[in-house]
């Protein structure tokens, strides 16, 4: 800018120069020739520049968000992980993760919905917690529903999840980790006032008797 002129972006305006611009008073030229809008658009590109700065740091120090192994080796280093040969950036994103978890974790059945949700990417609804105590007497088991689509879409495999559930598991529990299957069972009550949620049931059985597709789906222990 040592010759005097004003130097702006090359695209078209930002979101962050169009407000800007829409900001100035109504009798100020406000077409992309104006000098006004020159100016505004060189401090909106500093701006985008800036909240792109902030978004790539934010990433960076986020096991989740980080792009770069360098990202996830400082979180990898505090909970003693070693990137493995030939391991994938998805892979060692979640056994740092997962070791993160059990680190922080206090231990409670809360911080197991918390822990899985974020290693799994989902949401903690999507988890089912069914105690053991009234079914079969066991006070110190517990089955724990993991969505099943979840784990077919994440880089572990069914039989790491048992193994993550054991380490994850409040003190003095044993969890059974098993596939959620979206078919709930209804009381007699709730069924006869409509107090439940019909795409939850198997509607039907197909020409081989098996369930068809359009009610719930089933469970099963994991292995």
């Amino acid at each position: 800018m040592s010759d005097g002129k004003i130097v702006g972006s090359d695209g078209p305006g930002s979101e962050a120069v169009e407000d800007l611009v829409r900001a100035l008073p109504a009798y100020f030229p406000k077409d992309e020739s104006s000098g006004n809008y020159k100016l505004l658009d060189v401090v909106g590109e500093a701006i985008d520049r800036l909240d792109n700065d902030i978004t790539t740091v934010d990433k960076a120090m986020s096991i989740q968000d980080a792009e770069k192994s360098e990202s996830i080796d400082r979180i990898a280093d505090a909970v003693g992980i070693k990137r493995r040969a030939g391991e994938s950036l998805e892979k060692y994103r979640t056994r740092v993760l997962i070791e993160f978890q059990s680190l922080t974790s206090e231990g409670t059945l809360s911080d197991l919905f918390i822990s899985f949700a974020s290693i799994l990417n989902a949401d903690e609804e999507d988890f089912w917690f069914q105690d053991w105590a009234d079914l079969y007497g066991s006070d110190s088991r517990f089955a724990f529903l993991v969505p099943y689509q979840k784990v077919q879409d994440s880089v572990l495999e069914p039989s790491d999840i048992p193994t993550l559930a054991d380490k994850l598991a409040p003190a003095g529990k044993e969890v059974e980790a098993q596939y959620n299957g979206s078919f709930r069972p209804v009381s007699a009550a709730d069924y006869q006032s409509g107090n439940y949620q019909q795409g939850r049931g198997f509607g039907t059985l197909d020409g081989n008797g098996d369930p068809a597709e359009s009610g719930g789906t089933f469970g099963g222990l994991i292995q």
